[in-house]
């Protein structure tokens, strides 16, 4: 009974194939476009997630009080760690970090990358990905610095990195590990080598500027998850005011996986409309209107030929169809051409998405075989499905057989065809203010690009 019912949505599909064509290409860009912005939001949610400790890493920031203004920052004292550490309970562990650009040499060959000065617990508190040394152990020595892989292929390319002397702004230090590219959408993706902290520290330890409210460095602490964190952060703040009463400053833990879809302060607070979460809650909620465009558009085509129909729902109902029947056929069909949607869909996204890329600078995949994936496509193509057949459905079920069987639909469907004016006019509304919206975008960039800086920046060098 199902095989001759699928077959029966085949040829209705076959029988009108240009209906279904356009029904088809419609829905599948609507489907590919929502899909790409949410490949984009999955992006960002998940930003941190590949961290074995991502929920117990709190970054140190620092406030400091003017009057009624409180500003939040992020650099801290050189001794912040050792307060943590010292004065704070169920610490595991922590690092300072300072990013640090430098040029890198072997031999005649040198380039400039981008590293950091951290402490020996970094590497394991980020959880990086190991190519050769132990990241426990990687940046116990000054002379000692842990290198990407990428970096490791430049200079020692064929040859085994570890062990080799490597110069840093002249400095030479001994290659101590080798870790993996940190993926896109990690913290410190940028970071091509790491030097300890100690070596950044030394010349400044004891000195004037080694004192509280002297702001050089980030500060990351990793606790127990049995650590209350509101009360460390009472703890935090008791301790700083009964030990420096005339200073400004203070400081507070702030929970990394928070940091980027929040992260931001006005005023001493939280902001929690700024961040990423804003432009997330923005994409997403364009990529659910251009769905609903979609399936409005589906609506519109198939309330259309309604009339082409209404001999078949006609002989149906007077053969005995019952209107529930009729409607589970009718979505059905809708159900089938969304799924034949979701498959174009597929084939645009695998065309345009390697172009998305390079305009967002982040490599986003579709990946059919994993799990989130693969339920995200089936669960929109049946729901775009529902939602689009939905109306149509009910309407094409509400022929009387006879008018049907006289094809006078239009005299009992008036009210059908008003609400499909309606549907009309809101797509096209829709559909020209995000329009509009991406030209007045484009312009800003345009603008942005090409507005006079006040100076030629033709054949002007930046020499390091």
């Amino acid at each position: 009974m199902i095989r001759n019912f699928l077959k029966t949505i085949g040829r209705n599909i076959k029988r009108s194939k240009t209906f279904s064509f356009l029904n088809i290409i419609g829905l599948a860009i609507g489907i590919a476009c929502a899909a790409i912005i949410f490949l984009w939001v999955e992006f960002y949610l998940n930003f941190n997630h590949s961290i074995k400790n991502f929920d117990n890493l709190y970054n140190v920031k620092n406030t400091q009080t003017y009057g009624k203004d409180v500003y939040t920052f992020s650099s801290t004292a050189l001794l912040t760690k050792d307060i943590l550490e010292n004065k704070l309970s169920g610490v595991t562990s922590a690092s300072r970090y300072n990013s640090y650009g430098a040029t890198i040499s072997v031999g005649e060959k040198y380039t400039s990358h981008s590293g950091a000065y951290v402490d020996s617990a970094f590497m394991d508190m980020f959880d990086f990905p190991m190519v050769a040394g132990n990241r426990s152990k990687a940046l116990n020595h000054v002379n000692q610095i842990a290198i990407s892989e990428k970096l490791a292929e430049n200079y020692f390319a064929g040859q085994d990195a570890m062990s080799k002397t490597i110069m840093v702004d002249k400095q030479p230090y001994i290659v101590s590990a080798v870790f993996k590219k940190r993926s896109k959408n990690t913290s410190f993706n940028k970071v091509e080598f790491l030097i300890p902290f100690d070596v950044f520290y030394a010349p400044h330890k004891g000195k004037p500027e080694d004192i509280w409210g002297n702001n050089w460095t980030d500060t990351w602490v990793m606790l127990s998850s049995n650590v209350n964190v509101e009360k460390a952060n009472q703890q935090l703040k008791s301790y700083i005011k009964k030990t420096y009463p005339e200073s400004n400053n203070s400081i507070f833990l702030y929970p990394l996986n928070k940091m980027v879809l929040y992260g931001q302060f006005v005023n001493g607070k939280e902001d929690i409309s700024s961040g990423y979460i804003k432009y997330i809650k923005m994409f997403s909620l364009i990529a659910i209107i251009i769905l609903i465009i979609a399936c409005i558009n589906f609506m519109n085509l198939s309330t259309a030929r309604s009339e082409k129909r209404s001999k078949e729902i006609g002989i149906r109902k007077v053969l005995g169809s019952s209107r529930k029947a009729l409607i589970g056929k009718l979505l059905m069909e809708s159900i089938a051409i969304a799924y034949n949607s979701v498959l174009l869909a597929v084939l645009i996204i695998a065309i345009v998405l390697p172009m998305f890329n390079q305009l967002v600078h982040i490599p986003l995949k579709m990946e059919l075989f994993k799990s989130a994936h693969l339920i995200f496509l089936v669960v929109i193509g049946f729901f775009a499905g529902i939602l689009a057949g939905s109306y149509p459905a009910l309407y094409l079920s509400s022929f009387n057989p006879i008018s049907a069987l006289k094809r006078q639909v239009y005299k009992i469907g008036g009210g059908a065809i008003n609400i499909r004016k309606v549907l009309v006019v809101f797509q096209f509304a829709i559909s020209i203010i995000i329009i509009f919206s991406m030209i007045v975008i484009y312009q800003q960039i345009q603008f942005s690009k090409n507005r006079d800086l006040g100076f030629n920046r033709n054949n002007i060098l930046s020499v390091d």
